[in-house]
């Protein structure tokens, strides 16, 4: 039998393939051909005629080209959990490829993101910062303004892995922990959790509102005008998972009219967000960008699962997290 070629394009300077994470792909897969390219334009003369594919879901065009004229390929594998940039793309058009996503290991370093966001909104660290900037020594302004996390309530809308990491690590800080998920659960670290058709509920007693949830078209402007109207004045959103989960334009007018207190955003849309955007501007938002995940052990944990993926293909088995083509199997 012919030997798998598997294509590898390690675009992220930060997040990178090491020699030690093609160690454990050349021990898992011993007979298949590795190919590694630092860009999408070096793939057609470094992989032409890899069976899969391996990469970070930044789609330009001659990513697309090369899918489009490469009709070997039978599985993409992206390094990260969300798939809706390859699924939205011409990319995600093409048939003929499977499409699986590196989930289970992000929810240590987003769930510390967003408690950093959490305890910067309590403790006045962002408005801190800007009165560092202007010298001014305003302990009677910011003291009046600082909280506690205990007793408090966290809403988490979407509790998979990087929810219920966040939901332990909150419910240990003596908070109350609500979750939604379309099929409530019941978990330890979570207080009650509501289906999303009572999402009201939920926001109507949060003080942290946090969006862990993927992009799809149930959840685009999940949190809408009215949404935002059933939160506290005195809440805080918080938004780790995508920026059309928000209608931005309402959570604006929100923070301008005081309808909620503050946001803490990993992402927006769209992404980067424009110079001229009033989010850039208001005291009361803290915006971070999309770096919730970013860990010095990202890789380490990815290798894994990418290594197990890549066990499953060449053993015909069921891949793990595999994304539904419906109507885009065969070339």
């Amino acid at each position: 039998m012919k030997p798998k070629r598997i294509a590898i394009l390690n675009t992220n300077r930060v997040i990178s393939v090491l020699p030690k994470h093609m160690d454990i792909l050349c021990r898992t897969a011993p007979d298949c051909e590795f190919l590694l390219a630092e860009k999408a334009a070096d793939l057609p003369a470094l992989a032409a005629g890899a069976d899969a594919l391996i990469l970070w879901p930044s789609v330009g065009p001659d990513l697309i080209s090369y899918i489009r004229n490469t009709p070997s390929l039978r599985w993409l594998h992206l390094f990260t959990s969300g798939v809706d940039r390859l699924i939205n793309s011409e990319a995600g058009k093409i048939p003929g490829y499977r499409i699986t996503s590196t989930k289970g290991i992000h929810g240590y370093p987003i769930s510390d993101h967003v408690l950093a966001l959490i305890y910067a909104f309590l403790r006045q660290l962002h408005a801190a910062a800007h009165y560092q900037q202007k010298r001014s020594w305003s302990s009677n302004i910011l003291s009046g303004n600082c909280r506690e996390i205990s007793g408090l309530t966290v809403g988490i809308i979407g509790v998979g892995n990087i929810g219920l990491e966040l939901a332990r690590k909150c419910k240990l800080l003596d908070m109350t922990v609500l979750g939604a998920k379309r099929q409530p659960i019941t978990n330890q670290w979570l207080d009650k959790c509501y289906p999303v058709s009572k999402l009201s509920d939920l926001l109507a007693v949060s003080d942290f509102v946090v969006l862990c949830l993927p992009l799809t078209e149930e959840s685009r402007h999940l949190i809408g005008r009215e949404q935002l109207r059933i939160m506290k004045s005195s809440a805080i959103l918080i938004n780790i998972a995508r920026g059309g989960i928000v209608d931005q334009e309402a959570l604006i007018e929100a923070l301008e009219h005081g309808t909620i207190a503050g946001a803490g955003l990993d992402v927006t849309d769209p992404e980067p967000l424009p110079e001229n955007n009033p989010l850039w501007g208001m005291p009361n938002v803290i915006i971070t960008p999309h770096i919730s995940a970013q860990s010095p052990q990202y890789m380490d944990r990815a290798i894994h699962v990418i290594a197990e993926n890549l066990r499953r293909f060449l053993a015909d088995e069921p891949l793990l997290d595999e994304v539904p083509r419906q109507g885009l199997e065969s070339r």
